[in-house]
Formats: C-alpha cells, sequence, structure tokens
C-alpha cells in the first residue's frame, strides 16, 4: 500500500490513519511501497536484537526468494557501535544460506534518528523492519522509529509482526 491509501476525503497527513491502523493490526507482513521507483539493488534488514527484527528478517526472505541475488546488509544501529559477536554468528549461518553477497554494517548513535539520516539519502533499497505497532503505553514513551522513515523515504519498506 502507498502511505497515502486512505478513504477518506480529506487530508491526513502521512501516514494516514488507515495505513497506521493496518500497521498495527495486521497478522501479516506488509510492503509500503511509493507510487514509483526505479530498481532494487540492496536489500537493507534493519536489527536490533529483537525476535521482530528476525523474523521481518526470514519472513522477507522465504516470501521474496527472488531477491536472493541481491545485496543484502544487516544494519544495527545502537549506543555503543558495536556488533554483539554471538548475534552476527547466528546471522551469518543463517544469511549464507539466503544471500550470496551479504554484509554487517553498525552505526553508533541514537537508533532512531540514526537510522532515519542513513536510509535518508539511499536509493534503490528494500528496507525491512521489524513489528511497527506497540501498546499505547509504549508508544507514549517512545515513539515508533519506523514512523519518520514511512513518512520520508521514498523506497519499499517491508515491515512484518512477530
Amino acid at each position: 500500500m502507498d502511505t497515502e491509501t486512505s478513504f477518506n476525503q480529506q487530508y491526513e497527513g502521512i501516514p494516514t490513519e488507515f495505513v497506521r491502523e493496518v500497521l498495527k493490526k495486521t497478522e501479516c507482513p506488509v510492503i509500503i511501497a511509493p507510487e514509483d521507483f526505479e530498481a532494487i539493488d540492496e536489500i537493507i534488514f534493519t536489527y536490533n536484537g529483537s525476535p521482530s527484527s528476525i523474523y521481518a528478517m526470514k519472513q522477507f526472505a522465504y516470501l521474496f526468494p527472488e531477491f536472493n541475488n541481491k545485496k543484502a546488509t544487516v544494519l544495527r544501529v545502537n549506543r555503543s557501535g558495536e556488533w554483539e559477536d554471538r548475534d552476527k554468528l547466528k546471522l551469518k549461518e543463517w544469511l549464507g544460506t539466503h544471500y550470496a553477497d551479504y554484509h554487517f554494517e553498525v552505526l553508533k548513535g541514537k537508533p532512531g534518528m540514526k537510522l532515519f539520516d542513513h536510509l535518508y539519502t539511499r536509493r534503490n533499497i528494500f528496507l525491512i523492519m521489524g513489528a511497527y505497532g506497540r501498546n499505547a503505553i509504549s508508544r507514549f514513551f517512545k515513539s515508533s522509529q519506523a514512523e519518520p522513515i514511512i513518512k520520508t523515504i521514498t523506497q519499499p519498506i517491508f515491515i512484518a509482526h512477530f
């Protein structure tokens, strides 16, 4: 779906309330896609160590095996700017069975902002993210990292819930 999908005649902003509800309540993966984009040259899996990020990676690989010849990047953003070797080892084993060209990238900083800054200028990517919706109390204290990306990034985004 497009971020502007709505059944309301008035402008609601991006993403629309309808899109937000679909992302929060769906029990299957969702692709937010711009009306048009050039090509897919790289798959970027966002990884934060959660089961949701692993689940999204697996769902994407199983649903879209035709992308196995694309460059795959597992992107992690954290305050330390480091990968835990244990996590990397598990992911390497799994990635190697699905992608011939994969690598790991880590960015140091606040996850939401750093991720947005890094992705804002990227082109020809397919972004893979874990769960979008959380309960109301959680959203009150920490806004979704996906929301600013959905609002501004003009590349397709695959979101899966765990």
